[in-house]
Order: C-alpha cells, then sequence, then structure tokens
C-alpha cells in the first residue's frame, strides 16, 4: 500500500466480497484498490443482523477494529488524510474510546498535536474527556472510525465547545450512510470510503 489521493469525485471500488456477499463502495480519498483490500481483510465487513449505537439496524457491520489492529494501515490512513487535517491547523485530537482511537492516535502523532480521549455514556456516546480538558482556544480535530448519522461527532463538539474550544474539522474511515456531517459541525470533514450498508 502507499499513499495517494483520488482526485475529484467518489471512486467505485472493487466489490468487496465477505460471506459470500459483495458490499458495493466508494473511496474519496486514498487508492482505491488499497482501501479496497483494507475492507476486504476478514473479520472488517461482517454479515449479519446488527443494531447500531444511531438505534438503526444493518446487515452488513463495519468493524474497524480488524484495521486499527495493523499499525501500517492505521499509518496509510493517516497518510492519506493528513494533507487535508494538517491545513486546518489542529492543536488538539479528540476521539471517543472506540476502535478509532488508533487512528486518532496517530493522526496526533503525525501531526504532533494532543491526544484527548472521550469516555462513552451507557447509551455509547462520548461524555467526558477523560483526565485534563481541553485548553481554552484549542483548535480540535475530531476522530472516529465509522459514520453512520453524525451523532458521535455531534456529541465530541458539543465537549469541545464546553471546553471553550473549537473544531476546527472532523475525519473519520467509513461513512456507512449519506449524511451531512459537514453542515451539522459547521466544520470541515474528510473521510476516506462510503459502504452502501
Amino acid at each position: 500500500m502507499s499513499p495517494g489521493r483520488c482526485g475529484g469525485q467518489a471512486a467505485s471500488l472493487p466489490p468487496v466480497t465477505t460471506d459470500a456477499h459483495t458490499i458495493a463502495a466508494r473511496t474519496r480519498l486514498g487508492e482505491p484498490l488499497a482501501v479496497a483490500e483494507l475492507l476486504g481483510r476478514p473479520g472488517v465487513m461482517r454479515i449479519g443482523h446488527f443494531r447500531l449505537l444511531s438505534g438503526l439496524h444493518t446487515d452488513t457491520f463495519v468493524a474497524f477494529s480488524g484495521i486499527a489492529a495493523d499499525s501500517a494501515a492505521l499509518d496509510h490512513v493517516a497518510e492519506w488524510m493528513l494533507g487535508t487535517v494538517a491545513a486546518w491547523e489542529p492543536t488538539d485530537v479528540l476521539a471517543p474510546t472506540t476502535a478509532g482511537v488508533g487512528l486518532a492516535s496517530t493522526l496526533a502523532r503525525r501531526l504532533s498535536a494532543r491526544l484527548n480521549l472521550a469516555d462513552l455514556s451507557s447509551a455509547g456516546r462520548p461524555q467526558h474527556i477523560i483526565g485534563t480538558s481541553l485548553t481554552p482556544g484549542a483548535r480540535v480535530l475530531l476522530v472516529n472510525d465509522i459514520v453512520t448519522t453524525g451523532a458521535g461527532l455531534r456529541a465530541l463538539a458539543e465537549l469541545v465547545s464546553t471546553a471553550d474550544a473549537s473544531v476546527t474539522g472532523a475525519a473519520w474511515f467509513v461513512s456507512r450512510a449519506q449524511v451531512n456531517v459537514t453542515a451539522a459541525l459547521d466544520a470541515p470533514t474528510v473521510h476516506i470510503a462510503d459502504v452502501d450498508a
């Protein structure tokens, strides 16, 4: 896998096949074949019946933990995002304590930014920043793994606002649905792929 960018519109990926199911996906950033390889790894795309944090139900689950366990893969994903997110000049990175922590940590390291984590409520949404709070005036990049409705990123943004800091943008690996996170956060966003799930 080498770093790269997919210019302009989303490009269709080769079909991702798992458990005899074919899943359509499009890349927004990165090399399409490399993104397809990540999504096609064993255990990443799971077929069955799943209830998501959003309350929605699906027969396709994207398990980012199958990618996050590989530091080289995280480096590639972060490299694809770096040109975009570095321009936002974040001083801090904030992520929930889920599978997206690996991506957040890698981006924070590559950006020389401070990593902050938010613990989760019983509903699975970010509720408090662990340890010390954000410094007032901090410029915060929100990071997550998978986005369905954007509610997790909005909860992170509320924590940033409470700390008198500002959201410079948001980054995540896969969108599961068409959702306008940019408008919801009033900040720029970037993600690697869309999965029809």
